[in-house]
């Protein structure tokens, strides 16, 4: 029933607000959500409802977005 909220008060911005665009990168820089929804001017609760709603999609292997992703991993032989 459309409507039916209208006039309430919400806390805190519209988690739908936060685009792909913008929230995507600061994922993918592995950033917790608190210093995202400080870069983005909202809360960490709104980020974790924005990741939920659009996850990032896959990097391609071998595509330099992917490279720069993973270049700072640790390798997992290394780990164990």
């Amino acid at each position: 029933m459309p409507g039916w909220i209208t006039g309430i008060p919400w806390p805190g911005p519209d988690p739908d607000s936060i685009t792909t665009t913008d929230l995507h990168p600061l994922i993918r820089a592995r950033l917790p959500a608190s210093a995202i929804a400080a870069r983005l001017s909202t809360t960490a609760d709104h980020v974790l409802l924005a990741a939920a709603r659009n996850p990032a999609p896959r990097l391609l292997v071998g595509s330099p977005a992917y490279q720069r992703d993973t270049a700072c991993q640790v390798p997992e032989i290394l780990i164990s």
